[in-house]
């Protein structure tokens, strides 16, 4: 188990990085890329992968998910607020998005609410019945 303090200089480098690539335009790095940063730190590598989420949940980036786990990573907070890592090359919509208040899957690069948007289905459904129901039943 590694010590807290070395989780704390990982997150550091992690979120150094993904400012770097921001700042550069370059693509969201990978577990490789991020690997190799650590290896020039002087940092153990990472076995269990990326975790940008932390950071989007801490609020310091936002998440873009799209197809074939395609991530462009938008900076929330510092010196590079603002400024996002390479788009896709295809016109992609993002299907998720990560940020301070949570995952958030997207219809068509938009925001939804999966409740209300299955709450408006089910009314609908049910006043289509009634209708439909009145209509030669009880004509």
């Amino acid at each position: 188990m590694r010590s807290p303090n070395r989780d704390a200089e990982i997150k550091a480098a992690m979120w150094e990085l993904v400012q770097e690539c921001a700042d550069k335009g370059e693509r969201c790095p990978d577990r490789d890329k991020f690997n190799c940063f650590l290896e020039k730190r002087g940092l153990p590598m990472s076995h269990r992968g990326v975790d940008l989420a932390a950071l989007a949940r801490e609020g310091k980036l936002r998440i873009e998910i799209s197809a074939l786990n395609y991530r462009v990573v938008e900076i929330a907070e510092g010196p590079h607020k603002g400024k996002r890592t390479q788009a896709p090359r295809t016109n992609a919509k993002p299907h998720l998005v990560i940020d301070k208040n949570g995952s958030h899957h997207t219809y068509r690069g938009r925001l939804r609410s999966t409740g209300a948007l299955n709450h408006q289905r089910q009314t609908a459904f049910k006043e289509s019945a009634a209708e439909t129901h009145n209509d030669w039943r009880y004509s």
